[in-house]
């Protein structure tokens, strides 16, 4: 079976909470492709003899490596199992991140992964795109209309939003 990795832009930090996507990085089996050498973090790890992978830094946090052990930064992984963001610290990214290209809000969750759907925090609700972005503003989700703050993504329920009531579900009366 042929294991094919993509990696598209993530993020280059300005702040803590502000990220600016830079460059595409691509990866397809055995082919790499690093268009920047910035998107090294500069240190190699010891030989493990795989091509590409998860390593497991010293304190526990995790990064991505290509090329037999070269650790990359500001990048987005997608797996099989789900997309993960690697900062320009070369870990993995977790809890709320904002994209200055897109000015979109993304969340990761304590494992790496960005949340698509519904997500539940602190007893408020929000609803992510396909891609890990929040929704904001009035959204169809399966049939049914939902508002969520322009600001803050939270959901509203249980009131009336531009003349419209929004049950306690959230969902348009």
């Amino acid at each position: 079976m042929i294991r094919k990795i993509i990696f598209a832009v993530l993020i280059s930090g300005v702040t803590a909470q502000t990220f600016i996507p830079t460059i595409s990085v691509y990866a397809d089996n055995r082919d790499y492709y690093v268009s920047d050498n910035s998107k090294f973090l500069g240190q190699t790890i010891p030989p493990t003899g795989k091509e590409h992978g998860w390593y497991k830094f010293p304190d526990e946090e995790w990064g991505y490596y290509i090329d037999y052990g070269k650790l990359l930064k500001d990048v987005w992984v997608n797996e099989s199992d789900g997309d993960y963001g690697i900062g320009d610290n070369g870990k993995m990214v977790k809890g709320w991140f904002k994209n200055a290209i897109d000015n979109n809000w993304y969340y990761f969750s304590p494992d790496g992964k960005v949340n698509k759907g519904w997500l539940q925090m602190d007893g408020v609700w929000y609803y992510m795109d396909s891609k890990g972005a929040m929704l904001t503003g009035w959204q169809l989700i399966k049939q049914r209309w939902y508002y969520f703050d322009t600001v803050t993504g939270v959901m509203a329920s249980n009131l009336k939003v531009d003349s419209y009531y929004l049950s306690g579900d959230g969902s348009l009366q």
